[in-house]
This record gives structure tokens, sequence and C-alpha cells, in this order.
């Protein structure tokens, strides 16, 4: 467990907030396709 809290205290912040911010509007287009795959 130790080892996943360092690596993901050095993740880049930012990378971090913007992988964060896309994930509701993927989430959003898999439950309008109705779980079908997604581009």
């Amino acid at each position: 467990m130790d080892s996943i809290k360092e690596v993901f205290g050095n993740m880049d912040k930012d990378m971090v907030r913007r992988a964060c911010g896309r994930f509701r509007g993927r989430i959003k287009a898999v439950i309008d396709a109705n779980g079908d795959y997604i581009e």
C-alpha cells in the first residue's frame, strides 16, 4: 500500500486533474450508449 501511495503522490497533479475531468463525460457517453462501445 505504501508503494501505491508513493507513486500516486509523485504523479503530475495536472495530469490527474485532466484525467478526472474527462471521467464524468466518458461515463455519461457509456450510459448514453447503453453500455456499448464508445470512442
